[in-house]
């Protein structure tokens, strides 16, 4: 287990996860961060999910790569009833 680049993101076998706080900051909006319960309701909302430590069940991560994934540019698409879904 480590900690890389300015950010210290956890790194445990490669993979690299995210606190609360740094998953919001990661997928801010222009300048300004997501809320903790807008991260919880945007990663519930297309499956990602949040992981813990047994050694620190309370504290809560995000694998970084699901959270790129969440970035990515998607095309738009109208459904039936006029509403907009990514």
């Amino acid at each position: 287990m480590t900690t890389t680049g300015p950010e210290k993101y956890l790194t445990i076998d490669g993979e690299e996860y995210l606190t609360i706080s740094q998953a919001c900051e990661f997928l801010k909006i222009g300048e300004t961060p997501i809320t903790s319960q807008t991260l919880r309701t945007r990663t519930k909302a297309v499956g990602v999910e949040p992981f813990s430590q047994q050694i620190a069940p309370n504290k809560v991560y995000y694998k970084k790569k699901d959270l790129e994934n969440m970035r990515q540019m998607r095309p738009v698409k109208e459904k039936s009833d006029g509403h907009k879904e990514v």
